[in-house]
């Protein structure tokens, strides 16, 4: 998740990078860890001059003027001007409503009592911003060239570079793509179904927090301009360790109430243990081959019994299945592959060479032979546009 890094940050950490060398900055910054280590252990004679030492990483005004780093990223005048700020304000309203009243993973409180609380616990509120975002187009959207929905998340402002939790508590391991090239190579096209779904707000169904976890968060609405603070009981997005959370909660649930096994040199992996059914789990993007309709069934009514989830979506020539950013198909014949034709298209139509033919074969050396040389002599074609891409099939 890389919602917790605004570019004005990522600036600073570039001129940071350069400062470092600078013997002055290299020793604050070991008197700050030192004096954060004698705090972190109950040095109480030593208090972090945290503030004489190093700077804030981000202002609170560059935190709600930035943006989330994802495919389509927006700035606050982008995506509270037009055309955007209609769609905007509709999915901020409904992050709002699925945090408050939906799942009830946070609960908005006064000024004050969120000051009372952080006394009690003594440690600061977590800060926390909106992500504006566009979803990747459907296969429906692109056909009619129009873009993603907007989608807004709030997202926590938990920089591992202030205050890094443990790799144990953090790690979240997924499935290689070698898992599901395996799937689609043993993929017999006499019995084999492909289905998916999509978890609802994934992290915001994990197991909630025991009541000494639960910490204070603020961050402002955009729509109102206002500060909020509230009370979060469950992992937020931009949150070390949610996926790692989210993760356990998920494994609990096939694991124990659906008989599923983890395969233990991949994680994230799971098979049933009497039906045949294969499972794939890239955090919240779910794989799923079946043999028949029956297992299929019951397997997402299981499912669903647990998660909230966006449907069923099962693999036929007319509906392709999307699993992270690749494209899976079938044909009448049941055969599967996998391919990224949408994104080629995308690349072809930036090179402006949309109407260039398809090849079936690699390019061989003596295809290629003095192609070099002559586009080096031609002015057109040595502006940088074309020859990184010629270049590279050298």
């Amino acid at each position: 998740i890389k919602a917790t890094i605004s570019n004005i940050t990522k600036d600073r950490i570039k001129i940071w990078d350069d400062m470092i060398r600078n013997e002055k900055i290299g020793e604050g910054l070991l008197e700050y860890a030192a004096a954060e280590y004698d705090a972190i252990h109950g040095h109480e004679e030593y208090k972090p001059p945290k503030d004489d030492i190093l700077p804030e990483v981000m202002t609170e005004e560059e935190a709600q003027q930035t943006c989330m780093t994802s495919t389509k990223e927006y700035k606050k005048d982008e995506y509270m001007g037009e055309p955007m700020r209609k769609e905007t304000e509709e999915a901020i309203r409904k992050e709002l409503d699925a945090l408050i009243n939906k799942t009830k993973r946070i609960q908005v409180i006064s000024k004050e009592e969120a000051g009372k609380r952080q006394k009690e616990q003594g440690m600061k509120a977590l800060r926390c911003r909106f992500s504006i975002t566009r979803k990747r187009p459907t296969q429906g959207e692109l056909k009619e060239k129009k873009k993603g929905m907007v989608k807004a998340r709030l997202v926590a402002q938990d920089l591992k570079a202030i205050n890094a939790m443990p790799d144990h508590l953090t790690y979240a391991g997924v499935p290689e793509v070698s898992m599901l090239r395996i799937m689609v190579a043993t993929n017999d096209r006499e019995k084999h179904r492909w289905a998916a779904t999509d978890f609802d707000t994934a992290f915001l169904q994990s197991e909630r927090y025991d009541e000494d976890e639960q910490i204070i968060i603020v961050f402002e609405d955009p729509i109102t301009n206002t500060t909020m603070h509230a009370v979060l009981f469950a992992p937020l997005y931009g949150k070390q360790d949610s996926a790692k959370r989210w993760q356990q909660t998920v494994t609990k649930t096939l694991t124990q109430d659906m008989e599923m096994t983890e395969i233990k040199n991949c994680p994230s992996t799971f098979k049933h243990k009497k039906r045949d059914i294969i499972m794939l789990l890239h955090v919240d993007d779910p794989m799923v081959r079946t043999t028949n309709e029956e297992d299929e069934d019951w397997f997402f009514s299981q499912l669903e019994k647990r998660f909230k989830t966006k449907g069923r979506k099962r693999l036929t020539p007319e509906n392709p299945l999307d699993y992270l950013s690749m494209t899976i198909r079938t044909n009448k014949r049941q055969e599967v592959w996998i391919g990224n034709k949408e994104k080629a298209n995308e690349m072809l139509e930036k090179l402006e060479t949309e109407g260039i033919n398809e090849s079936w074969n690699g390019i061989a050396q003596k295809d290629v032979e003095g192609i070099r040389d002559r586009i080096t002599k031609d002015p057109d074609l040595t502006r940088g546009k074309y020859m990184p891409q010629v270049t590279g099939m050298m």
